[in-house]
């Protein structure tokens, strides 16, 4: 894997990565001693960048963070505070002209506007030399990818944790008009204290000079194995191409592999267009069924049918933390399952055999009360695996297939009584 872009299958004897362009040799971040430090040749600088350098008559270069063909990260020492930042530059490529610098500007005052704790603050930004340069919050830590690639899927409660923040600071991004576009586990960042952050939000992108992002098009940026399929059609995207990213990272931290392998960036994208995503509960069995609702609801290939906006993502994580299931046994052996996640089924049976007559538009008789049959599941981590949901069934309704169950209604529990009284 290229831990610059997060591409699977990359080639043993590549000598570049296909994605991104980066050597995969040279990308390992680590802090560089100011004696093994080399220069870095900066573009239209005057003078090279390196540790004990001072850039901008201002921020001292502690040690390289990290490094790449498009810009560079350092740890720097802010003169004026004698605060500790990180200084990101990025060099601007040839033909961009002042068009690009303009965006880079706009959407750096965009960025600096939001306030929230997950997004690392932005102290400072400019040109220089013809290079862009951002200084925000320096944070010590590990991102999420190399917690996954070490221990696998993640606890449930940890999942929902991190989902919660990266949504809501998506949330926050997303009401001030900046989409991320590259949402994925290497941009999360977890802290010793364990405080979340989600790192770099777009202005290199929006440049075209970000070497941890594929260009297929004139605007088409991501990740392959994060990117919404509106991404590789070069369709507009807008804020819920990063909830359908945020459910790829949710489903790899769940069951600790992506939903979808390639060999190309094309063979990944075409399954993002055109497969299924299977379900996060059939790689991990004890994942609550809103859990998984939940990120299947993010990976829907119309963004139309996703979560509208990431806060709606956020209270829906929330609620699977807490989400019970209760079950009551039925004189005929099957159960009486009620969930709370957020799907109003009036009425769901699980049975240990298969009701083969038992078809969607069934009418069932149960408890008194009458349920029209909507949809026929077989899913294991039920009490038995076959799983029948009802709405219920409109009076004036003219029944074509009916089926008596028999069921008394006086011993149903008592947290199933709503089920069995008319909505309003």
């Amino acid at each position: 894997m290229c831990v610059w872009c997060g591409f699977d299958r990359l080639e043993a004897t590549a000598e570049l990565c296909a994605v991104c362009g980066q050597t995969p040799d040279s990308a390992t971040v680590t802090l560089v001693k100011s004696t093994d430090a080399e220069d870095i040749a900066a573009p239209g600088n005057s003078a090279s960048l390196r540790v004990d350098r001072v850039f901008a008559d201002r921020y001292r270069i502690d040690a390289v963070v990290g490094r790449g063909g498009m810009g560079s990260v350092f740890r720097v020492t802010d003169s004026r505070d004698r605060g500790t930042y990180a200084l990101k530059v990025l060099h601007a490529a040839g033909g961009q002209g002042s068009a690009a610098l303009k965006r880079f500007k706009r959407e750096a005052e965009m960025l600096a506007r939001i306030a929230h704790p997950a997004v690392p603050r932005i102290h400072d930004f400019g040109v220089l030399d013809e290079s862009m340069y951002l200084v925000t919050d320096f944070i010590d830590g590990s991102n999420l990818r190399n917690v996954i690639a070490s221990k696998g899927a993640l606890p449930i409660a940890e999942v929902v944790r991190i989902g919660v923040a990266v949504a809501e600071c998506l949330n926050a991004a997303h009401e001030h008009g900046v989409v991320h576009r590259d949402v994925k586990p290497h941009n999360v960042m977890l802290t010793p204290q364990g405080d979340v952050r989600l790192i770099d939000f777009g202005v290199a992108r929006d440049a075209a000079v970000n070497a941890t992002a594929i260009t297929a098009t004139g605007n088409t940026v991501g990740t392959p194995q994060y990117m919404a399929p509106e991404q590789f059609n070069a369709l507009r995207i807008d804020a819920r191409a990063d909830i359908y990213s945020l459910g790829v990272l949710l489903f790899e931290a769940s069951t600790g592999r992506l939903p979808f392998y390639g060999d190309t960036p094309v063979a990944v994208g075409m399954k993002h267009v055109h497969e299924a995503p299977p379900h996060p509960r059939a790689l991990r069995s004890d994942l609550p069924m809103l859990l998984d609702r939940v990120i299947l609801k993010c990976l829907e290939k119309n963004p139309a049918d996703r979560y509208p906006t990431a806060a709606d993502v956020a209270g829906d994580l929330r609620r699977s933390a807490v989400a019970k299931r209760t079950v009551k046994r039925t004189r005929a052996g099957d159960y009486v399952v009620h969930e709370d996640t957020g799907e109003d089924w009036a009425l769901v049976l699980a049975s240990s055999k298969e009701k083969s007559e038992w078809t969607p538009g069934l009418t069932l008789q149960f408890a008194g009360q009458m349920f029209k049959l909507q949809r026929v599941d077989y899913d294991t981590s039920y009490p038995s695996p076959f799983v029948y949901r009802f709405s219920f069934s409109a009076e004036s309704e003219v029944i074509r297939r009916f089926v008596d169950y028999d069921e008394p209604a006086a011993p149903l529990p008592t947290g199933l009584s709503r089920w069995f009284g008319k909505k309003d």
